[in-house]
């Protein structure tokens, strides 16, 4: 074996990648442990679409959202039983207005170019234009 490859591939090392790409692109960060408490802030950086999980002890906490040129942003967050947490919906402008399409999400506040909402336990779907 060369020694310069010496060093298994599956090393804690080698996931840096995939949390940056997780909490960075994807916005899933975990708040408490366990990630009970959770947070979804997608940043979109001229991606059109990005579709993703991140394990919780309670089973996994799905994103999924997309954009179009038109400035529409759409998000799906599922979570698990037991967890909840905020999520951060993108608006293209400061003028740009969001909306929860499902119920159960409640609107928080604006923090600068995102709407910020409070959900629970199950499937919920965002847009904002």
């Amino acid at each position: 074996m060369d020694p310069g490859f010496a060093r298994p591939p599956c090393e804690a090392r080698a996931a840096g990648p995939t949390q940056v790409l997780t909490e960075s692109l994807l916005g899933a960060t975990p708040v408490a442990p366990g990630c009970a408490t959770w947070q979804v802030k997608p940043r979109p950086a001229g991606v059109t679409w990005v579709q993703g999980q991140t394990p919780t002890a309670n089973g996994p906490l799905t994103v999924r959202w997309a954009q179009d040129t038109a400035g529409q942003f759409h998000l799906q967050v599922t979570a698990p039983p037991g967890t909840g947490g905020e999520v951060w919906v993108p608006l293209a402008t400061t003028a740009s207005t969001s909306s929860a399409l499902t119920s159960g999400a409640t609107f928080q506040r604006r923090s600068g170019r995102y709407d910020v909402y409070t959900v629970g336990a199950g499937t919920f779907s965002f847009s904002s234009a």
